[in-house]
């Protein structure tokens, strides 16, 4: 094979490693939103009566929704 065909070929196997990353950090970063908006809905859910109107924690439950 041609050093030319070569650096090419290494040049697209490069790319497609850097894709193949991306689209693993994205679904982890994903898994990481989605599993903060399941803890923050349970804390909303549980023990903040002290600390948060049931008007305050309807708008957040709706951002937690809305982020979900």
């Amino acid at each position: 094979m041609a050093k030319k065909q070569l650096d090419a070929l290494s040049e697209d196997e490069g790319k497609l490693v850097a894709a193949d990353r991306l689209a693993i950090e994205t679904a982890d970063r994903k898994n990481a939103v989605e599993s903060y908006v399941y803890d923050m809905r349970d804390k909303l859910s549980t023990g903040t009566d002290k600390y948060a109107t049931e008007k305050e924690k309807e708008a957040l439950m709706k951002k937690m929704s809305e982020t979900e």
